[in-house]
């Protein structure tokens, strides 16, 4: 569940502690991740394994979210966390690429930058931990994860790209001393 908490509370902590500048590329780079993801998700609809193995390969878009995996933690809890939140899912054929995977490792890249070893190393931990727990949990298979990577660092390399072209770069600084 901390897959986007998280990084939001990086970006939180880039906001307050570092530049702003810092944060709207933290910003930014989710943004643009987002955005290469759900382009994606439409234009190749992709079931996860927890489909597969309910529904077989029939394309249907009345099914409902479903926790897979992660019932566990309701059956075990008494609480219906997971289910309650998968049942809300508007778009169960989203597995590839991996938003699950690519927002820790924005993280991991923009945790690269600071000073604190030991801050990029829990970053890469939490990453590893979240990839693990997205296949484990049936939410997710090894290429979907690998996607999300390639995704959010496609997103990095272009975001970092398109800020070196001075009136974005310009504008981007002007943004910065407004926020």
């Amino acid at each position: 569940m901390a897959w986007i908490p998280i990084p939001v509370a990086y970006s939180l902590y880039l906001y307050r502690y570092k530049t702003k500048r810092d944060y709207m590329d933290f910003a930014f780079t989710f943004l643009l991740t987002n955005i290469l993801g759900f382009v994606i998700y439409y234009i190749v609809p992709a079931a996860p394994p927890w489909y597969i193995e309910l529904y077989g390969f029939d394309f249907n878009l009345n099914v409902p979210g479903n926790p897979a995996g992660f019932i566990h933690f309701d059956q075990i809890t008494g609480l219906k966390v997971f289910s309650s939140m998968y049942s809300k899912n508007a778009n169960v054929f989203a597995a590839i690429p991996s938003l699950h995977a690519a927002y820790p490792l924005i993280t991991v890249l923009y945790g690269s930058l600071s000073k604190k070893l030991w801050l990029h190393i829990a970053f890469v931990l939490f990453t590893f931990c979240v990839w693990f727990s997205a296949v484990y949990s049936r939410h997710h298979y090894v290429i979907d994860v690998l996607a999300g990577g390639l995704c959010a660092i496609t997103a990095y390399i272009l975001y970092r790209l398109l800020s070196r072209i001075p009136p974005i770069n310009k504008l981007l600084n002007a943004y910065s001393k407004l926020i």
